[in-house]
């Protein structure tokens, strides 16, 4: 049987504004209502690390915040820092409430 999950060993959730989320490669986090970036701190990032970054305005239970619901911005990462943090930025800034992201770090 062909096994279809993935898992990662610990797994982030932070709402206030940059994100400490100690060494985990996946996660859950915000861009606060007004602003355009979030950094998110973990050592899980490598150089060579796919980052990937969604928008998910269901996360408002597991984040303690309501999610923005404008679903039309995009979102790059702007920078990172080998075992330290990456930098998110979106095209816009939600107005508001924040945006709810999740994040996975694949090394």
């Amino acid at each position: 049987k062909l096994n279809t999950t993935f898992g990662t060993a610990t797994n982030c959730a932070d709402s206030a504004g940059d994100a400490a989320c100690g060494s985990a490669a996946a996660g859950s986090v915000v861009i606060d209502a007004a602003d355009t970036a979030t950094v998110v701190s973990t050592t899980a990032v490598t150089a060579n690390s796919q980052i990937l970054i969604q928008e998910d305005s269901s996360l408002g239970t597991r984040l303690s915040v309501t999610c923005n619901t404008t679903l039309v911005r995009t979102y790059a990462v702007t920078a990172r820092t080998a075992a330290t943090s990456f930098t998110v930025t979106a095209s816009a800034a939600p107005i508001t409430t924040p945006a709810c992201l999740s994040f996975a770090v694949i090394n």
